[in-house]
């Protein structure tokens, strides 16, 4: 049994949470009372899509209140959701210009910024925001919104044909909402960094204006650092013969980006340009451990030539001829440089190496035979030896596939590197899946035509083309470029991602 004291006690105890809880429901009813307030009903309907409902309530309140400006924005939204635009306009601009804090004037902001992008009249609701001035600023929800705001803008700008008036819309809202959050501001950024790279394009190919497209090129590149961008800018750069910056600018792709292989594809070329043999077969060593074709193994045996390294060729013409069975030139050229490798390691005083390498140049004049005999002839066919060939260098070429299309194309720069100027020259260019081992299409190569100038000697010229069929994006595709059946070139296509 308890004392007596201390069951008084427990039973007061009781008591007082009893009256407390008492209290408190009386406070929460009449909290909810007072939260049921006609203004509450009017901006619960406006919320709910009832603004019919609720602007008879809104203008009541207006006539009994009128010096009460909170109504404004209430009111505003109610007289753009039943359609009374100049009604709902004139209480907007007397909100405005009463300056009520950016908190209250946000809804009807947000709400007649969206009326006016739905009927593309962005220069209104930009004004909506310019009345704001600093205030929109501090308020994260409309600063996001004017710059969605004017994204869209600019979007309308492009669509138009306006690009300059695009990259202007981009560039002013990045000035004045410095603190977008960071998502806004870098789709801000990539849409300003494709403007400015299309009205390179347009200074480069229609106006011919090359600096003016290294400039606005270079404007992209600060907007956004993209590696198609720095692809544009080092293209120009090798036609201005600007090695070093032509260099640099795919060098920075290939680190960004180390699935680009034609930004690859491109450096070998420049070195060997440069004659910078070493770079260009250390490039070119990279490239072939993602691409492994035999026009790479091929480039890449003669650069290890080039570098005096008989190993290194002998290796890169085995890949090659692994991967084209019974190519008699391929295998002639790997007898030829074992034989020579022979040579020079006889002379080294290494007889035992050299003897080793001369056994495996007999192994391959056997292979050469056996493939002439299978194919009826004598002796290998020696196109780059036969005076009746075409007379003409690849200088520079960029086959791909677009990202998202189904349909590669290419890009190449001729030169006729003949005393005379050719007059009918036409190369054969073939699409081959090496995944389904078949042929996608085959295009002509008018080099020079009867019906066309002649293409004078140590001329340049530079055809484009494409695939006449689609092709599925995930084979792994090359060109083969050849004259009279013969294969001269073979050319892997790089896929955009």
């Amino acid at each position: 049994m308890y004392p007596l004291a201390a069951k008084k006690a427990y039973l007061k105890g009781g008591s007082v949470v009893l009256v407390v809880l008492l209290l408190a429901a009386v406070l929460f009813f009449l909290y909810q009372k007072a939260k049921d307030t006609p203004l509450n009903k009017a901006v619960k309907d406006i919320h709910a899509g009832k603004a019919a409902r609720a602007l008879p309530v809104l203008e009541e309140l207006a006539r009994n209140n009128p010096d009460d400006p909170s109504l404004l924005p209430w009111l505003a939204q109610g007289y753009l959701s039943c359609d009374r635009i100049a009604e709902g306009r004139t209480a907007l601009d007397t909100a405005l210009h009463l300056h009520l804090p950016a908190y209250k004037l946000a809804p009807m902001i947000l709400a007649f910024s969206e009326y006016y992008k739905r009927h593309n009249d962005y220069a209104e609701a930009g004004k909506l925001f310019d009345l704001l001035g600093a205030d929109a600023q501090t308020d994260n929800e409309l600063a996001d919104a004017r710059g969605e705001l004017y994204i869209s803008w600019a979007h309308s700008e492009a669509v138009k044909g306006d690009l300059q008036r695009a990259v202007e819309r981009l560039e002013t809202v990045l000035k004045l909402e410095p603190n977008l959050k960071e998502q806004r501001k870098n789709l801000i950024n990539r849409r300003l960094g494709e403007y400015l790279r299309e009205l390179a394009a347009n200074a480069e190919l229609k106006e011919q204006d090359i600096e003016k497209a290294v400039s606005l090129l270079n404007r992209s590149l600060a907007a956004q650092d993209d590696p198609v961008t720095h692809m544009d800018l080092a293209t120009i750069y090798v036609r201005q013969k600007k090695w070093d910056l032509a260099v640099e600018n795919y060098r920075h792709v290939v680190a960004t980006d180390p699935n680009n292989l034609e930004a690859r594809h491109r450096l070998v070329d420049l070195y060997v340009l440069r004659k910078d043999y070493e770079k260009a077969r250390d490039t070119l060593i990279e490239l072939t451990a993602q691409e492994g074709s035999v026009e790479n193994f091929q480039l890449l045996a003669a650069l290890q030539l080039k570098l005096n390294n008989k190993a290194g060729a002998v290796r890169a013409l085995e890949d090659a001829c692994a991967l084209r069975d019974n190519d008699l030139h391929l295998l002639s050229k790997l007898k030829e440089v074992l034989l020579s490798w022979s040579r020079e390691l006889s002379q080294q005083g290494k007889v035992d190496e050299a003897a080793s390498v001369k056994g495996h140049a007999e192994r391959v004049g056997e292979m050469i035979a056996l493939v002439l005999k299978a194919q009826g002839k004598k002796e290998p066919a020696e196109l780059l030896n036969d005076p009746q060939g075409p007379k003409v260098a690849l200088l520079s070429s960029r086959i791909w596939l677009a990202r998202g299309s189904l349909t590669p194309e290419g890009e190449v720069n001729i030169k006729n590197i003949s005393a005379n100027p050719a007059s009918d020259l036409s190369l054969s260019v073939v699409f081959f899946d090496k995944t389904t081992r078949r042929s996608c299409g085959t295009v002509s190569l008018p080099v020079a035509t009867v019906n066309s100038p002649p293409l004078p000697s140590q001329a340049e010229r530079t055809l484009y083309f494409s695939c006449p069929t689609t092709v599925a994006p995930d084979h792994q595709l090359v060109v083969l470029i050849s004259w009279h059946g013969h294969v001269l070139k073979e050319l892997p296509v790089v896929k955009h991602r």
